[in-house]
């Protein structure tokens, strides 16, 4: 546990954050089926900040129907923070200005002034507690940062202006567009009759009223603001899925199965031309192709971070540390390794398809993090069968590609969760339209850890990340005669 200030008591800096609800939440592309279990059905009350630095989450403290947020948690991830508990008084020092706040009483010192508080300060076990109604003002204070106040929905915009995305119901076919000004990662769930989206770590809010379409996919478009998120339900007339693109600035519904009214894009076996923005593994000398090899891709990377896993940890480290785990692993089978993303950069989706296909490997493999759940997630393309390709040989469409190789993907699956389970690493198998998986000419799989506990900075252990990374490599070994046979 990190701490802060030790001066006559400690103050963790996890003051006041209960354990996190379970729920199914994707990070850029995972799916929450329908009759799988969202969780506990008392959801945790949270607040959440978005500010030019840092947007996270506070899970709240509800004491005689008032809510109340550790302070440390408020503050830590927006500056340098000291904090001094003695007695029954809290005094922080916060970017050079010092603050002092009192058990049971309603008013604070912040600098030189008086900070007249909702209700009273409360210290509870060594952890100082402000009423959550007096945060968007003490804040506002200590930052110098306008502050907008959603009260209800308990979101605060620090600095920062709320995004309202644009809009499109787009016909022949029919399909909603929904496009953000910059990258987003929402949890998305696909329900009978309805999609839902929920931005939890994007100042996003409704891009106004509520909507009503005649349209033979889309029935209805719906935001509403609540528990520390932005929550959009598009309501259907038929089946539909949801995918992203534009390197995550955009978000599509449309048909589950689109027939396009164009000819249909290519896979081509060729290798593409060298892209400035990722890096690459050599390929094991004397072998330009080997004949069994694993792409590894690690999951976001530059302004994509992906999951806010902790206020200080993002699910793009996360998997880029997996990544080069689960490379040595497997080059200490004797298997050989490309990796598509070595740094933090950002790679669009459609070309890491494109360089795991021209790399021609076996296996494709991406790493994905989450701060919700538990264990890990083992995810293959969602295809409907009659899609299914005969040749593999043959040019494939871009969005079905992997139909052809789904009679592989899922005994990889299969064998990575048995590796997995053997290390008491708990593990659920489903498919998923998760991309770039349906554009993969090989065996592919989206592996998705979240931490064993309620404790998500264990994502960040070597301990877990090892075991994780030694457990699907074991995986991948024990399926390699199996899948040298079907090449």
């Amino acid at each position: 546990m990190t701490t802060c200030g030790i001066h006559g008591g400690t103050l963790p800096l996890n003051s006041g954050r209960a354990p996190r609800t379970l729920a199914w939440m994707a990070l850029l592309l995972v799916v929450v089926l329908s009759g799988l279990a969202s969780g506990p059905s008392a959801e945790q009350r949270r607040l959440a900040i978005y500010s030019p630095s840092s947007s996270y989450t506070v899970d709240l403290l509800t004491e005689g129907g008032t809510d109340y947020a550790g302070i440390v948690d408020l503050l830590d991830p927006l500056g340098h923070l000291e904090a001094t508990l003695a007695g029954n008084r809290l005094r922080i020092r916060f970017n050079n200005l010092s603050c002092e706040f009192q058990d049971g009483s309603r008013e604070a010192r912040v600098g030189s002034s008086r900070l007249d508080l909702a209700t009273n300060f409360v210290v509870l076990n060594q952890h100082g507690y402000l009423p959550l109604a007096s945060v968007p003002g003490l804040l506002a204070r200590l930052t110098g940062q306008p502050a907008e106040w959603h009260a209800t929905a308990r979101r605060l915009f620090l600095g920062v202006q709320p995004v309202k995305p644009r809009v499109e119901l787009q016909k022949n076919p029919s399909r909603l567009v929904l496009s953000f000004p910059g990258v987003v990662n929402p949890g998305l769930a696909v329900e009978h009759g309805l999609v839902r989206l929920t931005f939890l770590h994007e100042p996003v809010i409704a891009p106004g009223a509520d909507s009503t379409y005649a349209d033979p996919l889309i029935a209805s478009l719906s935001v509403a603001e609540t528990n520390g998120a932005a929550e959009f339900t598009i309501r259907l007339q038929a089946p539909a899925a949801a995918r992203f693109t534009d390197s995550g600035h955009t978000i599509v519904i449309g048909a589950a199965v689109e027939q396009a009214t164009a000819p249909p894009q290519r896979v081509r076996p060729e290798t593409p031309p060298p892209s400035p923005d990722f890096e690459s593994r050599p390929p094991v000398p004397g072998a330009s192709h080997p004949r069994f090899m694993v792409v590894i891709d690690a999951a976001h990377g530059g302004d994509d971070a992906g999951d806010q896993i902790t206020p200080k940890l993002a699910e793009k480290t996360v998997t880029l540390s997996l990544a080069h785990r689960l490379a040595r692993e497997l080059e200490q089978r004797g298997i050989p390794v490309t990796l598509i993303r070595t740094a933090d950069v950002a790679i669009a989706l459609d070309a890491r398809a494109n360089i795991a296909n021209g790399s021609r490997a076996s296996i494709y493999i991406t790493l994905h993090a989450s701060s919700l759940g538990r264990g890990t997630r083992i995810y293959t393309a969602l295809l409907p069968a009659s899609a299914a390709q005969t040749d593999r040989h043959a040019f494939a469409p871009w969005e079905t590609a992997q139909s052809a190789w789904l009679d592989s993907s899922r005994p990889l699956a299969e064998s990575l969760q048995r590796s997995l389970s053997t290390r008491s690493v708990e593990t659920t198998l489903s498919a998923a339209p998760v991309a770039p998986l349906n554009h993969l000419t090989s065996a592919a799989v989206a592996v998705e850890c979240a931490p064993s506990g309620d404790n998500p900075g264990q994502l960040a252990s070597n301990r877990y990340q090892q075991a994780v990374a030694a457990a699907l490599a074991e995986g991948v070994a024990n399926l390699r005669e199996r899948l040298e046979g079907t090449q």
